[in-house]
């Protein structure tokens, strides 16, 4: 695809239809190029070295990924700090005409496996996850946060007991 001038595609996180975050994907394995998804932040981007590296969200924090150009990212909406733009890019922008794909672009394209009704998958009932809790922000300098884990951690000391077997 590269020989189109590709380097990058970018998605949202997920479509409004099914909320299954399979486009993305979908979209970089049938163009042959690795997909970054739930990316947060663009952290470098070396194109003398045909790299990206990224930072995506997790279910528990987050991690740094490096990739090869071109790619696709799936991006989350931290990804872009929006700010007010001086009068003359927002008319540049106005007139600006992206080049935009629709399926009479695609080639070899069965269009029964587009959309809602080509997906692999059935929403039968979404609903946000339960929000953990317990969780703890502990404050102070490294010395006092290593003091005050280790407390809490022998206080909690029956997580690390061998159950049902003989102690090491």
């Amino acid at each position: 695809m590269n020989e189109d001038g590709v380097d990058l595609v970018l998605c949202g996180k997920h479509a409004i239809d099914g909320d299954t975050g399979q486009v993305g994907p979908g979209i970089a394995r049938r163009m042959g190029i690795p997909p970054l998804t739930n990316v947060i932040l663009v952290e470098e981007v070396d194109l003398e070295g045909r790299k990206m590296k990224v930072r995506r969200k997790i279910e528990n924090g987050y991690e740094v990924l490096q990739s090869d150009l071109p790619c696709l990212l799936t991006v989350e909406k931290e990804i872009n700090e929006v700010a007010y733009s001086p009068m003359p890019n927002m008319l540049r922008a106005a007139r600006y005409n992206p080049t935009v794909w629709t399926v009479d672009d695609l080639n070899d394209v069965d269009i029964k496996q587009l959309g809602l009704k080509g997906s692999p998958t059935i929403v039968g009932k979404m609903w946000p996850p339960a929000k953990s809790e317990g969780a703890q922000i502990i404050e102070g300098d490294t010395k006092k946060q290593a003091a005050e884990i280790v407390s809490i951690l022998l206080q909690k000391k029956e997580l690390f007991e061998v159950k049902g077997g003989e102690q090491a």
